[in-house]
C-alpha cells in the first residue's frame, strides 16, 4: 500500500545497529529516529552492503532502501509521494517523542501509543466489499486491494495535489449491514 514492509524496517534497523554497535536499546531507538527523520530519501538510498554492480534501477523511486543481497533491489519501490510524506512525518514525531522521553517529559509508552487514524483526517473514501460466499469475497477483496495503490497514485496526480495527502488505510473494519455475508 506504499508503506514499509518488514524487510525495509529490518534494513533500517540493521544500518543503525552497524553504525552504533555499542549503544543500548534506548539509545539505538533514539538514533533510529534521529538518523531517519532527516534522511534525504529522494537523494540517497539506505544501503548496508555495497553492490559492486549497481545499476541503480531504483534511481526514480521516492524512497530507496536497498536489499543487501543479490539482486540488490529497492524494497520500497511502492512508496508514493503521499506515503513518503506520512512516513517522514511519523519519523519526525518519533524523534520528537524520544526527546520528550529522554527529558522525562513523556513516559516511554508514549512512543508506542496507537495512532488514531480517524482523528487525524477530516475526509475519507470508504470502500466496502461484500461477497455471497468466502470465495467471491476473497476474489473481490484481492481485486480491490490491488487497485488501491493505483487509486492513491491517481488521486495524487490531481491539480493542486501538493495539498492532497492520500493515506491508504486498508484495514478491514468488520462492520457490515449484511452480517451473514463475508465482508470488510
Amino acid at each position: 500500500m506504499g508503506f514499509l514492509g518488514g524487510i525495509s524496517w529490518a534494513i533500517l534497523l540493521t544500518k543503525i545497529c552497524k553504525l552504533y554497535p555499542n549503544y543500548n536499546v534506548n539509545r539505538l531507538l533514539e538514533r533510529f529516529f534521529f538518523f531517519y527523520h532527516q534522511w534525504p530519501w529522494l537523494e540517497f538510498p539506505v544501503i548496508i552492503e555495497e553492490n559492486p554492480n549497481s545499476e541503480e534501477s531504483y534511481i526514480n523511486d521516492m524512497m530507496k532502501i536497498i536489499i543487501p543481497v543479490n539482486p540488490f533491489i529497492n524494497s520500497t519501490h511502492n512508496v508514493s509521494t503521499s506515503t513518503l510524506f506520512i512516513i517522514e512525518t511519523r519519523l519526525k514525531w518519533g524523534y520528537n517523542t524520544m526527546i520528550k522521553i529522554f527529558n522525562r517529559d513523556a513516559p516511554c509508552k508514549e512512543l508506542f501509543k496507537k495512532y488514531d487514524f480517524f482523528s487525524a483526517y477530516n475526509d475519507y473514501i470508504e470502500i466496502n466489499i461484500h461477497g455471497k460466499d468466502d470465495d467471491e469475497y476473497i476474489q473481490w477483496r484481492g481485486l480491490i486491494e490491488s487497485k488501491l495503490r493505483q487509486l492513491t497514485l491517481t488521486l495524487e496526480e490531481f491539480e493542486h495535489s501538493n495539498r492532497l495527502i492520500v493515506h491508504p488505510f486498508p484495514i478491514p473494519s468488520g462492520k457490515s449491514s449484511m452480517p451473514s455475508h463475508p465482508h470488510c
